[in-house]
């Protein structure tokens, strides 16, 4: 416990979902998402998925969720609307989504396996592999140790500020939002933190 103390900060060490669901799932869809970048396929080209992970993650495997919130804790349905969304974010997992018939076709054909090899790194490491057949015979397969967003593979600052606005633009307009941001930016000229905290009344959202 006190292994560079002094030294090391916890808080640097923290980790930022990139995907709106559970952390667990967000191995797969890093995997998911490069495969796609490299390869060019579509959603319609997707035969089947299989994704190997530790046990944890190997439990999320409903693939006709009933809520949004269960959606979040589902791999097969996560994989399947970030196939079809093209993301995971916040719009990946709506109500809307739930009824999407192509989305649930895909999610059908998404398989969760444990592989106690991969579970053998916990904790220190979050492994997940992906494997993708295509209907026209590829097999593409990829392989992660960690998530995107961890402090092993952090984000870069332009990747946090989309996230930022992806979230605050639900409830406040872009001006205010951007005013808060730059407000954030400044945060150690301030003399009392008010000065930033009273842009962010509730009076003033719109």
């Amino acid at each position: 416990m006190t292994d560079r103390l002094g030294t090391r900060w916890e808080v640097t060490r923290n980790y930022f979902k990139r995907h709106a669901c559970c952390r667990y799932n967000h191995g797969a869809l890093d995997i998911l998402e490069g495969l796609r970048a490299a390869h060019g396929f579509t959603p319609h080209d997707v035969q089947g998925v299989r994704v190997e992970t530790y046990s944890l993650a190997a439990r999320l495997t409903d693939k006709s969720p009933r809520n949004t919130l269960a959606a979040k804790f589902s791999l097969p349905f996560s994989v399947a609307t970030a196939l079809v969304n093209g993301h995971a974010g916040l719009d990946a997992f709506t109500r809307e989504m739930l009824r999407r018939e192509d989305i649930l076709a895909l999610a059908a054909k998404v398989a969760v396996a444990e592989d106690e090899r991969l579970m053998a790194m916990l904790p220190g490491l979050r492994p997940a592999r992906l494997t993708l057949e295509l209907r026209d015979g590829r097999v593409l397969t990829g392989y992660t140790e960690t998530n995107r967003g961890d402090s092993g593979d952090p984000l870069g600052p332009e990747v946090l500020v989309d996230k930022y606005y992806e979230l605050t633009t639900r409830v406040w307009s872009r001006a205010m939002a951007e005013a808060v941001l730059d407000g954030i930016g400044r945060i150690e000229r301030y003399a009392d933190i008010t000065e930033l905290t009273a842009s962010m009344r509730p009076e003033r959202l719109h």
